[in-house]
């Protein structure tokens, strides 16, 4: 399985956190690296909208791989 952002979680396994799986990742990657997510751009444009975003942010990326889910018990 691919990790989008390259990480393991070994800080949230190091902390007791528990393990839930992995989503599929639902970011944006733009050319300099900067990761954004959705709902930053829905609140800068006001759209989530592609071919805007492609305009807007010439080489702009959707993260490939997935994010892992922990959770802690309190």
């Amino acid at each position: 399985m691919l990790i989008s952002a390259g990480k393991t979680g070994t800080i949230y396994k190091a902390a007791s956190y528990r393990y839930e799986g992995a989503q599929k990742a639902d970011f944006y990657i733009l050319p300099d690296g900067e990761r954004i997510h959705p709902v930053t751009m829905w609140h800068r444009h006001k759209t989530r909208e592609w071919g805007f975003l492609q305009k807007t942010y010439p080489g702009i990326k959707r993260a490939d791989g997935y994010q892992l889910k922990f959770i802690k018990d309190l």
